[in-house]
């Protein structure tokens, strides 16, 4: 299970979220203007743009890393 912090009218969350979906992935989205205590724990993580993917404890990064991390799983 994935989860993407992201905002509305996010480009790289929108690719996040299509990745995810193409390669049948579950992911949950949890909007940061929506749930803004989700930005300060975002902070405190160091963490100061969006999309921020995770899977289970995992911080992955962004949408370059995500896409990145699906890479090396067909080329590993």
């Amino acid at each position: 299970m994935y989860t993407i912090i992201g905002r509305p009218d996010c480009h790289w969350c929108d690719k996040a979220k299509k990745l995810l979906t193409e390669k049948g992935r579950e992911y949950q989205y949890i909007d940061c203007t929506e749930n803004t205590w989700v930005v300060a724990i975002m902070l405190k993580g160091g963490y100061r743009k969006v999309p921020l993917v995770i899977q289970h404890t995992e911080v992955i990064g962004g949408y370059l890393e995500l896409e990145a991390k699906f890479k090396e799983l067909v080329d590993g």
